[in-house]
This record gives structure tokens, sequence and C-alpha cells, in this order.
């Protein structure tokens, strides 16, 4: 029961901390967001 409280916590802090950077930097969250687009796109196209 703790354990999983201690992990809902941490998600929410981490959903929290990405809330605060796509407020406060909005170009570096959506370059994280191309970033990682872009490096599905590329396994895809390689498989």
């Amino acid at each position: 029961m703790c354990f999983a409280g201690s992990m809902i916590n941490t998600m929410n802090r981490y959903t929290l901390l990405l809330r605060d950077l796509r407020n406060v930097c909005p170009i570096i969250y959506l370059n994280i967001l191309y970033a990682e687009g872009r490096n599905c796109l590329f396994l895809k196209l390689e498989h």
C-alpha cells in the first residue's frame, strides 16, 4: 500500500514537472515532444 502510494506521488510530481515545463518553456517542451516523435518515426521507417 505504501509502495503504491509513493509510486503515485512520484508520477504526480513528474506530471506537475512536465506541466510546469510546458508553461514556463513551451519551446523546450515542444522540442522534447518533437524529438520523441521523430525517434518513433525513424524506428518505424527502419523496421
